[in-house]
């Protein structure tokens, strides 16, 4: 059971930040785009059925700043949920996001 600041954050990933509108990343503070971006080390955890909504407010310099940086020496279950992070990004900005390896 998650407790305590974890669980609100929880409740922020998996819920507020579905239904809000014109928020991006910046909106965020940095603990929080932390735990949003803990999620990508879980294998399995970013799936099109689960709701992580970090690549719904990538803006486009987060993601090359930030999202496609860390896919150097990334295991592969980060890099997986990295990969369908960016496709969701991606399509936000009508762009298609790759990961060199």
């Amino acid at each position: 059971m998650i407790h305590g600041p974890e669980r609100l954050k929880h409740w922020v990933k998996a819920h507020y930040l579905r239904w809000v509108e014109d928020i991006t990343i910046d909106a965020l503070t940095d603990d929080m785009v932390a735990s949003l971006l803990s999620d990508l080390n879980i294998p399995g955890k970013i799936m099109e059925f689960w709701y992580n909504p970090l690549g719904r407010l990538a803006t486009e310099r987060f993601v090359r700043e930030r999202l496609i940086p860390l896919a150097s020496g990334a295991s592969s279950a980060f890099v997986e949920n990295l990969e369908i992070v960016l496709k969701v990004a991606g399509d936000r900005h009508g762009k298609r996001y790759l990961i060199h390896n």
